[in-house]
């Protein structure tokens, strides 16, 4: 957040005085296909003696960020949270489920309009409920249209995002938890059936 300047912004100051800088940064709306939540960002500071960085950390700080809106103001603190709802499944065998998201208002601050997703095997599907209030400390559930269940193995999760101006400093629990389930033929098979459990990487979950 150096402006660009890789060696840092060079300082000259006295016994009491206080140095101000101001940095104007751009971000990004995603960081390796993640998305990017202010509320979730630090910010790190240091002084270094010396040039080029080369020298060591005099001494140094971090912060959260503090989003502000347009005009100014402190940005109204929400934390919205996913939680799956969907039925569960009663057998191996079935087709069709229903996607459902159950989205809980944890602040003291009453909400008006959200996003609603869900990611199914890698396909996502989103509903702007623009006019969805949500009192405080609330919750409220939403099915989405029925899916249909592939053969092997199947992943769902859920999301929620304010579409107002409204801030979640707690972006890690806008996301639900990976559901994983199996679903095998109606036809006839070989026994014993073996599926294929490493289709995906554990880590990248």
């Amino acid at each position: 957040m150096n402006d660009g300047n890789v060696n840092g912004d060079p300082i000259e100051v006295k016994k009491g005085e206080v140095i101000t800088k101001v940095y104007k940064v751009t971000l990004p709306a995603k960081i390796k296909n993640i998305d990017l939540l202010l509320g979730d960002l630090p910010v790190v500071a240091f002084i270094s003696e010396g040039a080029a960085l080369q020298s060591s950390i005099l001494t140094g700080n971090s912060s959260k960020v503090l989003v502000l809106t347009g005009s100014g103001a402190n940005a109204t603190d929400i934390d919205l949270e996913a939680v799956n709802a969907h039925p569960s499944l009663n057998d191996l065998c079935e087709e069709k489920f229903t996607p459902a998201i159950r989205v809980n208002n944890n602040s003291d601050t009453a909400v008006t309009g959200v996003k609603v997703m869900y990611v199914f095997n890698g396909q996502k599907t989103s509903v702007d409920l623009a006019e969805q209030q949500i009192a405080a400390g609330g919750s409220f559930d939403y099915s989405f249209p029925e899916a249909t269940i592939s053969k092997g193995l199947n992943e769902v999760f859920y999301s929620v995002y304010s579409l107002t101006n409204a801030v979640d400093y707690k972006g890690v629990n806008n996301t639900s938890c990976s559901d994983i389930f199996m679903s095998v033929s109606k036809g006839s098979i070989s026994l014993p059936y073996d599926e294929d459990f490493e289709k995906y990487t554990p880590k990248d979950k």
